[in-house]
């Protein structure tokens, strides 16, 4: 609990592994520490890792044990982050299900807000993309930036073409072709960061709202 109060959560990872495997389903210790452990990996984005505890640790429970509540909520926020948005509202359904109606209304309100869960980006396609300057950062909505890199691509590109016209090869190889290169490379690996950040941003605030209204009171 220190560890995970100063943000520690490859700490926590560890000291919750020393205490090894517990078999028995009724121990309190045995919800908690899969909370906590899957809690840490979320926190440190090994969502899969997540997902692994929280289902060896839901198969074993009754569907009215206490901690089986937080347990899928921490399952479906797993699935968001992977994108795997199916799997995340079949554990919420299965949430509104097992609650109670005042409870179950919120988890309704929060499967609305998957009929516009966020796109995924993929980072390949974008740099995969950019073999076309510019078209990458487009993909990931950076339209403006998008133009900027072709027109430097295009710019090296035509300067190195008109000095090897002009008759001065060495300086058409060296500046154009290197600057081509640069931009063009430089332009793939943006394209692929911006795919990723684009990612995080989308599904950072897709699962904030869905955060924020499953802990709304049920008559708001």
């Amino acid at each position: 609990m220190i560890h995970k109060s100063m943000a520690r959560f490859p700490d926590v990872q560890t000291e919750l592994n020393r205490i090894g495997v517990i078999r028995n389903p009724e121990d309190t210790l045995f919800t908690m520490r899969a909370y906590e452990l899957a809690l840490a990996q979320y926190m440190t984005e090994d969502y899969q890792d997540a997902l692994n505890t929280l289902e060896n640790c839901v198969i074993m429970l009754s569907e009215d044990n206490p901690a089986t509540e937080s347990l899928l909520t921490l399952k479906a926020l797993c699935h968001n982050q992977l994108f795997q948005f199916h799997e995340a509202e079949k554990t919420l359904v299965q949430l509104k299900q097992q609650s109670p109606k005042p409870q179950s209304a919120l988890y309704a309100k929060a499967l609305k807000k998957y009929e516009d869960a966020p796109r995924y980006k993929d980072p390949e396609k974008a740099r995969h993309l950019s073999l076309l300057p510019g078209l990458g950062q487009v993909y990931t909505g950076k339209v403006f930036e998008g133009g900027i890199s072709f027109l430097l691509n295009a710019s090296a590109l035509g300067f190195g073409a008109w000095q090897v016209y002009s008759g001065y090869y060495f300086t058409g190889y060296v500046v154009g072709v290197t600057l081509l290169q640069k931009f063009h490379s430089g332009g793939q690996h943006r394209a692929e960061l911006l795919a990723i950040q684009k990612n995080r941003k989308n599904i950072l605030e897709f699962n904030t709202a869905i955060t924020q209204t499953l802990l709304k009171s049920p008559g708001e």
